[in-house]
């Protein structure tokens, strides 16, 4: 009773790894008709023939080939430019970084007004008579000047952020161009 049961257990761990492994094992199609739908994904991957080895291309970035810059066969130099993604994206993304480039140091160009302002108005209150202005007064406009230097803070943060933020969609944009990695 144990041994068909067994038996049967093993032959469907076996068929259901093999199922596994068909459904994602990702293999180059090759279409000979334009048959292919936008949801439709190739790995095409480049291959560059030197003297010495065989190099495997791939784009670092997803997405529709515009332009192949070689043709089957040709000699192609390091550096090269093999071929182009669609990179209308890549570069709306790179503009949308630096107007929040733009925003983020305008943010931090009102917040170190603010903290001028606002110390220039507690040595103001604190070079009065301490009997003129009240304790609770003095301390309102020092917790005042705290905040303001941590909004200042923020916005410094803020704009580290957003120049990070625009140094990783210029590398997205740049890596939409593959370039051969040697002689080939």
């Amino acid at each position: 009773m144990k041994k068909p049961i067994i038996a049967s257990f093993v032959l469907l761990l076996i068929g259901g790894s093999g199922f596994f492994l068909f459904l994602h094992y990702k293999r180059p199609i090759i279409i000979a008709q334009n048959t292919m739908t936008e949801q439709d994904e190739i790995i095409a991957p480049a291959i560059v023939d030197s003297l010495n080895d065989v190099v495997r291309i791939s784009a670092l970035q997803g997405g529709v080939v515009k332009k192949i810059h070689v043709s089957l066969g040709q000699r192609i130099k390091k550096g090269d430019v093999l071929f182009t993604l669609d990179d209308a994206m890549p570069k709306n993304n790179v503009m949308l970084n630096k107007i929040a480039v733009a925003q983020a140091n305008n943010n931090l160009m009102i917040q170190e007004k603010n903290v001028k302002r606002v110390l220039l108005q507690l040595k103001r209150i604190e070079r009065l008579d301490k009997r003129v202005i009240s304790r609770v007064e003095l301390q309102d406009k020092k917790d005042d000047a705290i905040m303001a230097n941590i909004k200042l803070e923020e916005a410094q943060y803020t704009l580290d952020i957003a120049r990070n933020n625009q140094k990783n969609a210029e590398m997205v944009l740049n890596q939409c161009t593959v370039v051969a990695p040697k002689d080939g």
